[in-house]
């Protein structure tokens, strides 16, 4: 092993934070990192706020802190078929961990859940079919059960994210593993490389078993290599004409009677083993995308949606769109709507019930969200580019609403370039990350996480690595 190269991420959503992670974690390789980024993922949140930033929502154009999400592959090209491969190996992973350890029996707490999942095209095509016939149970549906307009359907087995918890830890897992962050806007790569080994800089980092944000305890060496993954900033920051918005809308519901059980019978729930179901359909004039989803976190809320709206800038909800995801989503599953025997009563959890998001439906609607995807004409950047400041680089942006299921498949190609630029042993090949790979995984205490106690203005407690 050589010695310790220092390397900056510019960015803090999910790719810059699980590449950071495989980095730090690498199976042969040993690295430092620090992430600057204006958008970090909160210590603390337990709201239906996605991720509050300094006790304030977090700012639409922090694409991560608002996703679904779901692992449901809609791949075009073999690369980001293997990507999505590769992450959903790791969620497995993650959600066997956290399972295993003691917090996790209850599920409310869970980041990750497994859901029977239904999905639905408008048309028959070989590719969009190969890009979802290797998850787990996969079985297409007769096509006398199918909806009007819907040429194919499938169930299978996946995992659904529960974002206001899975950002957050793997934010914390960065930190315990030594990572540093720096919350700050950037206006160029060269301002970022220069903060990021200053001693004047305002640090995040774990001091005595607490992330703590001050002054660094240690100045860190000047970077050997950047990677710049800022989202929707790659427009500004790179003058990347190509980035733009894709702007999301989505309605949060609470709904926890919405189970397996309930949609779709006692035993396919029993054969899946999930407790909960999602759907989504796919529809060839929006581009093979999907353009209604059901994704449920796990702990009775089910995020709704959604839209697909490019160079759209506005991030204030819209009541007409939310009465369209309504009459979307409940065509494909009625029962989001409260069950007939629960009257009229209000769930502590949701907020009024004569919201007008709702419409002419009875839903319980615990928020809406607007959040704007970090698209790019041309599709993903992720190569090695010209140096910046005499420090190579490497460019990890454009993923549009596909970063979370594409995450870790990224995280590792991203690490390859790494390797590569810096004359490094690559990971061997089907490695993830070493305390992954060794089943040595430990991973923080959500119950300790989401507290409101902090010492000094630092964040909460996390469990040590």
């Amino acid at each position: 092993m050589t010695n310790k190269a220092h390397v900056v991420i510019v960015g803090g959503g999910v790719i810059g934070v699980s590449t950071a992670i495989a980095l730090l974690n690498h199976p042969v390789e040993s690295y430092d990192v620090t992430i600057v980024a204006p958008d970090l993922p909160s210590l603390d949140s337990t709201t239906y706020r996605p991720n509050p930033v300094q006790g304030e929502a977090a700012l639409a154009s922090y694409a991560s802190a608002w996703a679904g999400a779901h692992h449901v592959s809609d791949a075009k090209i073999p690369k980001q078929i293997k990507r999505d491969r590769e992450t959903y190996k790791v969620l497995t992973k993650l959600e066997e961990a956290w399972r295993q350890q003691g917090w996790s029996k209850d599920i409310n707490k869970r980041p990750l859940v497994y859901v029977h999942q239904t999905e639905y095209w408008s048309h028959k095509a070989e590719l969009l079919e190969s890009c979802v016939d290797w998850y787990p149970g996969y079985k297409q549906l007769p096509k006398e059960s199918l909806p009007d307009s819907i040429d194919f359907g499938a169930t299978f087995k996946t995992l659904d994210l529960d974002i206001p918890k899975y950002l957050p830890m793997l934010y914390a897992y960065f930190l315990n593993l030594g990572g540093r962050s720096i919350k700050h806007k950037a206006s160029s790569i060269s301002e970022a490389i220069s903060l990021s080994y200053s001693s004047a800089a305002s640090v995040t980092q774990m001091v005595d078993g607490r992330a703590r944000t001050a002054e660094p305890t240690s100045t860190s060496i000047k970077p050997s290599l950047v990677i710049a993954s800022p989202g929707l900033g790659a427009k500004e920051l790179l003058g990347d004409d190509d980035v733009l918005p894709i702007r999301g809308q989505t309605v949060l519901l609470h709904a926890p009677w919405c189970t397996t059980t309930a949609v779709h019978g006692a035993e396919t729930a029993k054969q899946s083993e999930t407790t909960w179901c999602g759907v989504s359909k796919v529809i060839a004039a929006q581009g093979g995308y999907r353009d209604t989803y059901v994704i449920p976190r796990g702990d009775g809320t089910i995020i709704c949606g959604g839209t697909r709206l490019e160079d759209d800038w506005d991030v204030e909800p819209r009541i007409e769109t939310s009465h369209d995801i309504l009459r979307r989503v409940l065509a494909l599953m009625p029962q989001l709507q409260k069950p007939k025997q629960n009257g009229d009563s209000s769930n502590g959890n949701a907020t009024a019930q004569k919201n007008p998001h709702a419409g002419e439906y009875d839903v319980e609607i615990a928020a809406v969200n607007v959040g704007l995807r970090p698209g790019r004409k041309g599709g993903i950047r992720l190569e090695n580019g010209p140096k910046v400041d005499e420090i190579p680089m490497v460019y990890c942006y454009g993923f549009g609403g596909i970063g979370y299921q594409s995450s870790w498949g990224a995280a590792f190609e991203a690490r390859s370039l790494v390797d590569e630029a810096l004359n490094r042993t690559l990971a061997p090949d089907q490695s993830t990350f070493a305390d992954l790979d060794s089943g040595n995984l430990v991973l923080p205490d959500p119950s300790t996480l989401f507290t409101k106690e902090h010492i000094n203005g630092s964040a909460p407690a996390v469990n040590g690595h």
